[in-house]
């Protein structure tokens, strides 16, 4: 598959938890080639969504920001704020945390998604967003572009896409939501929904297990696409240690803009 300056671009991203950063390296080396803007639809799940927020906003900066002071008291709320913790005292603290409270807090993480989350500027974009949630009271997946949801309950529906069961509950209307990933971990099929408004297709698979069987690049539905997936070790989707999410950015950023080169033919 080749990339031309026409081609307009469908962005897939599944969900990985910390793994995400991965994909900020893949932004990142999209942003330098200049092929970011080319992107027409986007889809996430679970991380896949927080970052994709990011993406579609064009917050880059911020984004990259977030990412880079990543620590587990930047997303759990029971973490102490302290350097080099211990593996054993972080797993104490959830667990402490998850008995006391029947859920993991991560308020800290959800408030930073409702503070990311421009809802005027998702819904003015020329990028359709699309999100993957699953509604675990009715126990039945729900994919939903922006234009699909209700106003205001953008940054609801980003969250729940990213809420794994060990957090403490989130419910939208009534209902509760948990991770995107039981319905769809790669939302490939809800970017093909509106595969009439791209050409290509750059599917960044960060999650540990491997989907439909789909080689690193080929044709589904007709479109030509690239699968990235980490081609080298990368941190567990649960280790937000400074220094896995700067290899995983590094690694991210390494890997994407090699293959893009090839595909660019740069």
């Amino acid at each position: 598959m080749t990339i031309s300056p026409t081609d307009r671009i469908g962005l897939v991203w599944s969900g990985g938890g910390a793994r995400g950063a991965y994909q900020l390296g893949l932004w990142k080396a999209m942003r330098e080639l200049g092929i970011d803007k080319q992107v027409t639809v986007l889809t996430g799940t679970s991380i896949g969504a927080v970052n994709g927020v990011a993406f579609v906003q064009d917050a880059y900066d911020t984004c990259f920001e977030v990412w880079q002071n990543m620590d587990y008291n930047a997303v759990f709320d029971s973490i102490p704020k302290q350097e080099n913790l211990s593996t054993g005292r972080v797993l104490y603290s959830l667990a402490k945390d998850f008995v006391r409270k029947r859920g993991i807090s991560v308020d800290i993480s959800r408030n930073r998604v409702k503070e990311l989350t421009n809802e005027t500027l998702l819904r003015s974009s020329k990028v359709d967003f699309g999100i993957v949630v699953y509604n675990w009271t009715k126990r039945e997946g729900e994919k939903r572009f922006v234009d699909e949801i209700p106003e205001g309950m953008v940054a609801d529906y980003v969250n729940a896409s990213s809420n794994i069961p060990v957090f403490e509950s989130l419910y939208i209307n009534g209902d509760k939501y948990v991770d995107g990933g039981f319905a769809e971990v790669v939302p490939l099929s809800l970017c093909l929904r509106r595969a009439h408004k791209f050409d290509k297709l750059i599917i960044a698979q960060i999650n540990s297990f491997p989907y439909q069987h789909l080689q690193s690049r080929g044709e589904i539905a007709g479109k030509e696409y690239v699968m990235f997936s980490p081609l080298r070790r990368i941190g567990s989707p649960a280790d937000f240690s400074p220094a896995a999410i700067h290899h995983a950015i590094e690694l991210g950023y390494q890997e994407s803009m090699a293959a893009l080169k090839v595909k660019l033919r740069v």
